[in-house]
């Protein structure tokens, strides 16, 4: 299954999910928040944003998952709206960099 968060779950309630997932004999294939790698702050779209996902990645090794699905999203403010930027190496560098910043752990989080 995938599971996807349109809300900031908390590390108590990751964990009791896991433990349910688990004992439904439920595989957990991927995780998903669709949050927009341009613009990993804005929120516009279904609530999700980077924390979230964040979060998840953090805990991931208790549902025993690495897939993560987001939306890659765009410059533009429109969900799906055309940015000349959209096409460019430096799009390319961007998802690039939130990818790191989801995945790797931060300072003090080992």
């Amino acid at each position: 299954m995938q599971v996807t968060f349109f809300f900031q779950p908390t590390a108590a309630e990751l964990e009791s999910l896991a433990r349910a997932l688990k004992d439904l004999k439920l595989k957990t294939v991927a995780f998903g928040t669709y949050f927009n790698l341009f613009r990993p702050d804005d929120t516009g779209f279904m609530g999700a944003n980077q924390a979230v996902m964040k979060l998840v990645a953090a805990q991931a090794s208790l549902f025993g998952c690495t897939q993560f699905v987001t939306w890659s999203g765009s410059y533009s403010s429109q969900f799906g709206g055309e940015d000349p930027r959209n096409h460019t190496a430096e799009a390319v560098a961007q998802l690039h960099r939130a990818i790191r910043e989801v995945v790797l752990p931060g300072p003090g989080t080992y």
